[in-house]
């Protein structure tokens, strides 16, 4: 099971992101909180793409609370990455 976002400014499918660009997110991302009250850790590749693997010993599904944390590091890339293009 696939869950993507698209960006028509310039990053395209699955938001597509440099090294440099995601250290620049990870740095934006120290010392926050997702809307659960748990904390946001490094991000070690684009959440414009997450692939679940949907059996039993895997990821299990996609769910909320899956969806919720993707839109939620695919704003924060926008908000650190793309802010003049709100």
């Amino acid at each position: 099971m696939v869950s993507t976002f698209k960006d028509y400014s310039s990053r395209g499918m699955c938001l597509k992101i440099s090294n440099a660009e995601l250290k620049e997110v990870n740095f934006a991302r120290q010392n926050k909180q997702y809307a659960d009250g748990s904390d946001m850790k490094d991000l070690e590749e684009s959440p414009g793409i997450v692939v679940i693997e949907p059996k039993k010993d895997a990821d299990g599904y996609l769910n909320f609370d899956k969806m919720s944390k993707q839109r939620q590091d695919v704003m924060k890339i926008m908000d650190t990455l793309e802010c003049n293009v709100q």
